[in-house]
């Protein structure tokens, strides 16, 4: 790996943050929408912390099995420094896909309200 380590797992991280934000912004829109009381520490950020270290977890691990990847498929050298960035924004995705209990939280509340409103509940 001749690119400097910094700038390889600056990319991933960005795209960590990328996701993160795009997250954050579909469940503060979310929220709205349902007026449900939305504050992105304590319903995101502290409420997914193990989520979120886990995707900046698969930056460093892209990083240990780069090389191993690359010899069998050298094509992806040429996209090193964008794998890296790929590697945070999806891995990101993958793993808080399912397991946000941000939205999990933002979803039971709206559906609490439509039962309400539909008369289902009381």
């Amino acid at each position: 790996m001749n690119t400097s380590i910094f700038i390889i797992f600056l990319l991933g991280i960005l795209g960590v943050f990328a996701h993160c934000l795009c997250k954050l912004i579909k469940l503060n829109k979310d929220a709205s929408n349902g007026n449900v009381p939305f504050n992105w520490y304590k319903d995101y950020v502290y409420s997914d912390r193990f989520s979120i270290m886990l995707s900046f977890l698969s930056v460093v691990v892209w990083y240990f099995i780069y090389n191993e990847v690359e010899g069998a498929y050298s094509q992806i050298s040429a996209w090193k420094i964008t794998s890296f960035f790929v590697v945070g924004f999806f891995g990101s995705y993958a793993i808080q896909y399912g397991k946000s209990k941000g939205e999990k939280r933002i979803r039971k509340v709206i559906d609490e309200k439509t039962d309400i409103a539909d008369g289902k509940k009381s």
